[in-house]
């Protein structure tokens, strides 16, 4: 078994033995780390780190990190090695999903488009609610979106609530104005209609019951 002591005795020869390499990556996946910038950016040697624990991609080269076989290998070990793929990889899709079907919360990792893809993200919050806080603004500030998710899986209401009551919102979008008398008052002037005024009183509700919050609809 070699380790980070250890690797230091180890004779010059054969840390530059692509055969001593390979099996020391399998056996002790972040020794990686030590191994010299050609082995970091050797296929073979990379590929058995990786298959054992895919998060060993972070001391890949720049060209492996980009190489959709090998960012395949790391995830499918787990998925928070999405967050050490290239910025190409993680604005793929197939990616991105197989991402999370092993480990929802690589959301956060995924380029902004993804997190702004409804099917995407409603994968994602399915297997694991707390993914509901690395959605894009526009998602989080969808009501009807929102409402889905709760459908889809009841234990997003909680993680909901947590998020909101981070973010103001955006502008005349449940965006919190003011709290007077411990009255909350919300500035939805975007909601222009009957319906889209009713999902904005649901999802207000979700972050705090009546009659705590006042909602200002246009």
């Amino acid at each position: 078994y070699v380790n980070h002591i250890s690797w230091n005795y180890i004779d010059e020869s054969l840390k530059h033995n692509g055969n001593f390499l390979r099996e020391v990556a399998s056996i002790n996946p972040d020794m990686l780390a030590m191994f010299d910038v050609t082995a970091k950016d050797d296929l073979s040697i990379v590929s058995e780190a990786v298959s054992r624990d895919g998060r060993a991609l972070q001391y890949a080269s720049e060209r492996l990190k980009n190489n959709d076989i090998i960012v395949s290998i790391s995830i499918a070990s787990t998925g928070e090695a999405l967050q050490y793929a290239s910025h190409r990889l993680r604005g793929d899709l197939e990616i991105v999903t197989a991402a999370i079907e092993t480990y929802p919360l690589a959301l956060e990792f995924a380029n902004f488009n993804l997190q702004d893809d409804e099917e995407l993200v409603t994968k994602a919050i399915a297997r694991d609610p707390r993914t509901v806080q690395f959605i894009s603004k526009r998602l989080l500030h969808d009501e009807k979106f929102l409402k889905n998710c709760i459908e889809v899986n009841p234990d997003t209401e909680k993680s909901i609530k947590e998020v909101l009551n981070k973010f103001s919102g955006v502008e005349h979008r449940l965006e919190q104005v003011r709290v007077l008398h411990g009255v909350t008052y919300i500035n939805d002037s975007k909601s222009t209609n009957v319906h889209s005024s009713l999902n904005a009183l649901s999802v207000i509700f979700i972050v705090s019951p009546p009659p705590i919050f006042f909602s200002i609809i246009g």
